[in-house]
């Protein structure tokens, strides 16, 4: 019998892309000009792909300071490419943390936090260590709120845990966060189910 609740969700169907492609995209990413990165890392962010020269390729665009300003483009690639960039999840959660805007930012720009949580939610377990600092940002801005909770949804058992700090937000003020927080623990198992009784009842 299967389990209710797996370390993290089965990954989506991944595309199959030809040889030529992906050598086509290592050369792309390799390109000294970052228009010509620019392109490959916009094909991968709309793809769902599976190979670990990309993922390689493009984490390490993370510590390229040409993308600062540009981190979600390279954070959205990088979760399409799923439990490939695992191995790029300290990095990712980095972005969540850190205090230095001009570096690697406990970032003002949104979309790099959002795009953050995708990918560590879709690096399966390696993401899945980071679902306490996850939850650290269910205070944030609503959109960020939404996006953190979403991730811990997909973060398995590591994200049920936090399943109380997710139900605090059924009581958010606004109504897309109550509506996001009441589906993701509904996917949660028995932890989510636990938390979102006690809360209606507190």
């Amino acid at each position: 019998m299967m389990p209710l609740l797996s370390v993290a969700r089965d990954e989506p169907q991944r595309e199959t892309i030809q040889p030529w492609r992906i050598q086509a995209l290592v050369a792309a990413l390799d390109d000294p000009s970052i228009k010509v990165q620019r392109a490959a890392i916009r094909w991968l962010s709309k793809k769902d792909v599976s190979d670990q020269r990309l993922a390689d390729k493009v984490g390490v665009l993370l510590q390229d300071n040409r993308w600062n300003k540009d981190r979600a483009e390279v954070l959205a690639a990088l979760a399409s490419l799923g439990k490939d960039g695992a191995k790029f999840a300290p990095q990712v959660a980095d972005l969540l943390k850190d205090q230095d805007i001009d570096v690697r930012i406990k970032d003002q720009d949104i979309d790099v936090r959002i795009s953050a949580f995708e990918a560590l939610g879709r690096m399966g377990e390696a993401g899945a260590k980071f679902a306490p600092q996850v939850a650290e940002l269910l205070k944030d801005q609503e959109f960020v709120r939404r996006s953190a909770a979403d991730a811990l949804r997909e973060m398995g058992e590591a994200g049920a845990k936090v399943a109380p700090q997710v139900a605090d937000l059924l009581n958010d003020r606004n109504t897309d966060v109550r509506s996001s927080a009441a589906s993701v623990l509904g996917r949660m198992g028995k932890d989510g189910h636990r938390s979102r009784i006690q809360k209606c009842h507190y």
